[in-house]
């Protein structure tokens, strides 16, 4: 019995030192993750019934949310049998279109303000309250659905820590393998890195998650440099390439649905704001602009531009006859393919959009001490591949000589990996796969 023993932890060590490597490390006092792999192999795996569900916090704005539905859309596609299920904080999420084999959960939800501080935005509870709802929503709804794969997007904790017990149960209890979404560029690296030290997220993402993917080209912008990150963390990364979204799919026949008026003569100029809470200072330099002859200016405010502001728009516009205002469209990449120019700000998903679709490109960033959007417009500008200039350097009239100027189009994925939404099942069965390996290798240990 004793010699056994003796194999046994020698073989179990050799495992823990052949699992830990560049991608995905396992800590020596854990056991590979026991997934049910009775109706599974390497080899059919896409029409294996794979169970992810994706996560976000969604206090602000719709780019978290849209980003995980460009990503259950591709599993679902890819994945024939597989069931996503999306943990979402906005309920905008019904204004879009659910890919088939999705569904969604939508939290009680809670804002940022301006000052940063978080309010319920329905209920009128307490923040602790509404915070202690959603997590034991979250925790009791994964115990039960039991995923393969939990993608959480940007907040490692979730908002306001929300996670902290689901992760942990999941980590201790669950077979569920997890993974860190990030976006290309978390902030100015001082600020990013002085708020990981005082969240402890390095330490965090270290024992809760098992790999980390970074949606982006480390050519555009390496966070492992820029922000200096520790090299456990460093050794979970995998940067997939920007999450290009071309989709056109019976558009022009749809076009009518969103839009009431015909734009079919004329080439468009595109404003978009994102969700629009922000939007106002770029909106209303835009409003104001003299079109040049043959084009129609399209101002798309976004969901959360509040009613004031909106008002506001419309008298300005209803003294502009080049322009035309849109409340919202679902996905603002129907009107990426027909406009000729397109000025926005630079939020990560608008951003993937233009360039996805190789447009003459105008990025107005949102300033804040973040800096995350000056960043990436800086960033992209130095590539020639956008132009850029500051909110506060803005007016009608600059804005009139650059639609009046001649502008090339760079091909930005000469230039810039946009394969992230296409690498996406490939690494979704990659590390499921190497996952599998592992716990056949586990088993082999049990059976000495």
């Amino acid at each position: 019995m004793l010699f056994v023993f003796i194999r046994f932890s020698r073989r179990m060590r050799d495992i823990s030192i052949l699992n830990t490597r560049k991608g995905i490390p396992i800590a020596s006092d854990r056991t590979p993750k026991l997934i049910n792999i009775a109706d599974r192999t390497q080899d059919n795996l896409d029409s294996a019934k794979l169970k992810i569900a994706i996560y976000s916090h969604d206090t602000k704005g719709l780019g978290h949310m849209r980003r995980n539905l460009l990503i259950s859309g591709k599993i679902s596609s890819s994945f024939s049998n597989s069931s996503v299920l999306l943990i979402t904080g906005s309920r905008e999420i019904n204004r879009f279109r659910i890919p088939e084999g999705v569904d969604c959960l939508t939290l009680p939800s809670y804002y940022k303000e301006s000052d940063d501080n978080y309010k319920s935005r329905s209920l009128k509870v307490s923040l602790d309250e509404i915070v202690t709802l959603r997590s034991s929503i979250i925790k009791e709804t994964l115990k039960s659905y039991s995923p393969d794969l939990f993608i959480v997007d940007y907040a490692a904790k979730g908002g306001l820590n929300e996670l902290n017990k689901t992760l942990k149960y999941l980590r201790k209890y669950s077979s569920t393998l997890c993974v860190l979404g990030l976006r290309d560029i978390l902030g100015d690296p001082k600020y990013v890195l002085k708020e990981w030290n005082r969240k402890k997220i390095v330490d965090f993402i270290d024992d809760h998650y098992d790999y980390v993917w970074v949606y982006a080209d480390p050519g555009v912008y390496n966070m492992c440099e820029e922000c200096n990150l520790p090299e456990q963390i460093q050794s979970k990364i995998t940067f997939t390439g920007y999450l290009g979204h071309t989709d056109l799919a019976d558009y022009k026949e749809k076009r009518n649905k969103y839009l009431n008026f015909d734009f079919s003569s004329k080439k468009i100029v595109l404003c978009v704001l994102g969700g629009g809470q922000d939007g106002i200072v770029l909106a209303d330099k835009f409003a104001e602009t003299k079109i040049p002859r043959g084009y129609v200016g399209l101002l798309l405010t976004g969901p959360y531009m509040s009613s004031k502001d909106k008002d506001r728009l419309r008298l300005k516009i209803n003294k502009n006859p080049g322009i035309k205002l849109v409340e919202f469209i679902p996905d603002p990449i129907k009107l990426f393919n027909d406009a000729e120019r397109i000025i926005s700000m630079g939020g990560y998903n608008t951003v993937c959009e233009l360039l996805a679709n190789k447009k003459k490109a105008l990025v107005v960033p949102r300033v804040n001490s973040r800096r995350e959007q000056v960043l990436r417009a800086e960033k992209l500008s130095a590539m020639g591949l956008v132009d850029t200039i500051l909110p506060h350097e803005l007016s009608p009239e600059w804005l009139n000589e650059w639609l009046k100027k001649d502008i090339a189009c760079t091909d930005s994925r000469s230039q810039i990996n946009m394969d992230g939404l296409s690498r996406m099942p490939v690494l979704i069965k990659s590390i499921i796969s190497e996952n599998m390996a592992k716990q056949h290798n586990y088993r082999d240990v049990l059976s000495l």
